[in-house]
């Protein structure tokens, strides 16, 4: 039987990778991004057009703590770090 998804919002955040200090850099401001919560899966739309999807197993237990980060580029040197936040009703 399948789950209903609920609706979220993600804080999301842009960093690109600077190999001379070894740390991670913000670029820009953060933004606010539609997501959906599944039982296992956490999907967050990004402006256009992008979608990352994570499988959490047991997320629920742990659904608004914390930072779930994404790494892509060619060599993994760019970063969205997102925070979840409860829909307004």
């Amino acid at each position: 039987m399948k789950t209903k998804a609920t609706p979220a919002l993600a804080e999301c955040r842009w960093f690109w990778r600077d190999e001379t200090r070894h740390e991670w850099v913000q670029d820009g401001e953060p933004i606010d991004c539609r997501a959906s919560i599944g039982a296992k899966v956490v999907t967050v739309w990004l402006p256009g057009g992008a979608v990352i999807r994570q499988h959490r197993p047991r997320f629920a237990a742990t659904l608004y703590e914390g930072n779930y980060d994404h790494r892509y580029g060619r060599f993994d040197d760019k970063l969205i770090r997102y925070t979840l936040k409860p829909a307004n009703p």
